[in-house]
């Protein structure tokens, strides 16, 4: 079991049955395309990636701020010190959402996608160097096949273009700094 798990338990509540895992997994899934393919559609209508991806992260905003002002949510209570160990954070996630949409811009969401499905792999990476979380030697070679397979789909997409690879791989290095960042801060 993983240490979440533990905690869980150790709360007295039961872990999450697979098929709830399994659920979330396939609608987070959903909803990833349905973003992708929006965003595609969007781009191709109105090829202003810049603007897409500021409109995106300020939606954001433009949602939480009316509920913390209308004290419909309790917003966090942070210091000083503790905002700006976010501040990083969320710069490299609003990269991270930009060069995204510019993925998506230049190239098609299937190419994007195959070039993203490496983030584990950074995942990985990024453990090792700010977390000193080495992985077992089997788990590595997993990582293999994504690796190859990436690369064999990416040499033989007949959409490929540099600024759409450079974008995507961006994608994958800001997220996954992102998450491990994150955990480091925590």
């Amino acid at each position: 079991l993983a240490p979440a798990s533990f905690a869980i338990m150790a709360a007295g509540k039961a872990p999450p049955s697979t098929m709830l895992v399994l659920f979330y997994f396939g609608l987070w899934y959903a909803i990833n395309v349905a973003y992708n393919y929006t965003n595609k559609k969007a781009l191709n209508a109105l090829p202003l990636p810049y603007l897409a991806a500021a409109v995106q992260i300020g939606t954001g905003i433009v949602y939480v701020l009316p509920l913390w002002i209308l004290g419909l949510r309790k917003p966090p209570s942070l210091t000083s010190k503790e905002l700006m160990s976010l501040v990083p954070i969320g710069m490299i996630h609003g990269i991270g959402q930009l060069v995204t949409v510019l993925s998506l811009d230049a190239g098609s969401i299937s190419f994007v996608n195959v070039v993203k499905s490496l983030e584990p792999f950074f995942n990985v990476v990024f453990g090792m160097i700010f977390m000193k979380d080495f992985v077992p030697i089997p788990v590595l070679l997993t990582l293999v096949p994504v690796v190859v397979g990436v690369a064999i789909a990416s040499s033989a997409d007949m959409e490929f273009t540099w600024l759409c690879f450079a974008c995507a791989m961006g994608s994958n290095i800001f997220f996954s700094l992102r998450g491990v960042l994150s955990k480091v801060t925590m």
